[in-house]
């Protein structure tokens, strides 16, 4: 009789559970959450234009990188789910397209200088380019220091935010990219017939600013620093009739009141 009632219990329970145990498994499995070894992904940017079925590679050191940059015809490094299409991923889901995500990547050794430290240098700080912002501010926001200007989320990776024309909320101020100082990379360079890791010299830099990862792989980071106690973004309201006289005369005077 105990028999009978526990198979039932189990029973009821199991239907209970099936959904919120499948969907668990479908949204943090299958989807993508996965942290190590290799799983086969669905990546979706936020505007939902491509579903990318992907199997997403987590390489740990430069010369797995570079196994994979010889071994496939393209190679596509992942992002957070704001990429735009194109920007990170892009459109074309064949078997020739290798997707790598740089979350994992160890720098130590020969480029550990390139690594995210608690030391800031001369207002600049190096970061990996597959950590977040998140990841940056961890560091650089104790002591004082901040990014010139700032997205508007945390998640986003470095290296695909420097690729591509991301704006930050601070008046005034460029484009992220715009503060970045230095590069280190992996590409061929001078079309060389082989993959190989660098650092960018300032010459280049603005090629490889919103470069949409045209020209190879960004590795790591270098970016310039503010120090001030507190940042603060907000919007100013302010009843004014513009028009095509004292417009710029309004700018110059708020751009005045309003130094950063």
């Amino acid at each position: 009789m105990n028999i009978i009632i526990v198979f039932f219990i189990m029973f009821f329970l199991g239907i209970l559970l099936y959904e919120p145990i499948y969907y668990y498994y479908m949204k943090n499995i299958v989807e993508g959450n996965c942290e190590n070894g290799q799983l086969v992904n669905t990546f979706s940017p936020w505007c939902e234009i491509i579903k990318l079925h992907k199997e997403i590679i987590f390489p740990i050191t430069i010369s797995e990188v570079i196994r994979h940059c010889n071994d496939e015809s393209k190679i596509r490094v992942s992002g957070a789910a704001h990429s735009n299409l194109g920007v990170v991923i892009g459109d074309d889901d064949d078997d020739k397209t290798a997707v790598i995500s740089l979350t994992n990547m160890d720098l130590s050794g020969p480029w550990e200088k390139w690594m995210l430290k608690n030391t800031i240098t001369d207002n600049k700080i190096r970061v990996e380019a597959g950590k977040s912002f998140k990841d940056l501010y961890k560091v650089i926001r104790p002591q004082n220091y901040f990014l010139p200007t700032q997205t508007a989320g945390g998640f986003f990776t470095i290296g695909g935010v420097i690729q591509g024309p991301v704006h930050g909320g601070v008046f005034g101020k460029g484009m992220i990219n715009e503060y970045v100082t230095g590069l280190l990379v992996i590409d061929k360079n001078n079309h060389n017939s082989t993959w190989e890791v660098r650092e960018i010299p300032d010459i280049e830099l603005k090629h490889w600013r919103c470069s949409f990862g045209s020209l190879g792989i960004i590795l790591a980071v270098e970016f310039e620093l503010e120090y001030r106690i507190n940042f603060e973004i907000k919007t100013i309201s302010d009843n004014v009739d513009l028009t095509e006289d004292n417009f710029k005369e309004y700018i110059t005077k708020i751009e005045n009141n309003h130094k950063y």
